[in-house]
């Protein structure tokens, strides 16, 4: 998110030259609400103040908070309706439901599994457009961690956890993560075997339901693994399961 301050404030910081005294409007659309997202929210803030910009005086966020992935499409409209300088837009999902309503106002993203596969930017090098931000390289990454779980346990089976919106059926991104992984567990000699989770509710029944006999845990980088990491986290070490996942979650890596 500091990464996200930097780029937002680029173009108001060019502008206020000409503008003196002129409040800049800053939309953000996190891909769902929970206190993950929200803390997302509150790392731009203190980025901006560490730059020198206050919030609700020479910058005002207008914030959207979409309680589930289907609510994307009205959210993002609805902020691009109201016209902001630039979007920050954390997560892939959001990323694509704003592209699909404007061409033209910058986005800024913190956390693209792989950009240039989603089309939201041409290449890692020239992006070009109106979209530009970090990349995870979430498919590269995808086989990295298959072997990490293999060189820390040796095991030769794992479950595959698909936590959230994730279909490989309809989305080419998260079908090359799933296929890079596969793809490595079968160099290595791992059974992989796939869970889908798609409620939070159905998360802790799930997990518990996973046994020493199953090997080791693989979560696929989804905007719900983020958002609950913790919950994931104390999950794994509850059933003494060794895991992986992408190293945004931060405390379930440490753990």
């Amino acid at each position: 998110m500091a990464a996200i301050a930097g780029g937002l404030v680029a173009a108001p910081l060019a502008a206020e030259a000409q503008s003196p005294g002129k409040v800049y409007q800053i939309g953000f659309l996190p891909a769902g609400a929970s206190p993950a997202h929200r803390r997302q929210l509150e790392a731009l803030r203190e980025g901006l103040r560490a730059l020198g910009y206050v919030p609700d005086k020479t910058i005002i966020i207008t914030a959207v908070w979409p309680e589930t992935p289907s609510e994307l499409p009205a959210s993002a409209a609805w902020l691009v309706r109201q016209n902001p300088e630039v979007i920050g837009a954390p997560a892939s999902p959001a990323v694509a439901a704003l592209k699909r309503v404007t061409g033209t106002i910058p986005i800024v993203f913190a956390m693209a599994a792989d950009p240039v596969v989603s089309g939201f930017v041409a290449t890692l090098a020239r992006p070009g457009g109106h979209i530009t931000g970090l990349s995870q390289l979430n498919i590269d990454l995808s086989g990295k961690r298959v072997e990490l779980l293999h060189e820390v346990s040796a095991t030769r089976r794992a479950v595959v956890l698909s936590f959230g919106d994730f279909d490989p059926t309809v989305d080419p991104l998260t079908a090359a993560i799933l296929s890079e992984t596969e793809r490595r567990g079968r160099a290595l000699g791992i059974e992989l075997r796939l869970l889908n989770v798609p409620r939070i509710e159905d998360l802790a029944a799930a997990i518990r339901g996973l046994a020493r006999k199953d090997g080791g845990l693989i979560i696929l980088p989804t905007p719900l693994a983020f958002a609950h990491a913790g919950t994931l986290a104390d999950l794994a070490l509850e059933q003494r399961l060794p895991a992986v996942a992408t190293p945004a979650s931060s405390r379930l890596a440490a753990a």
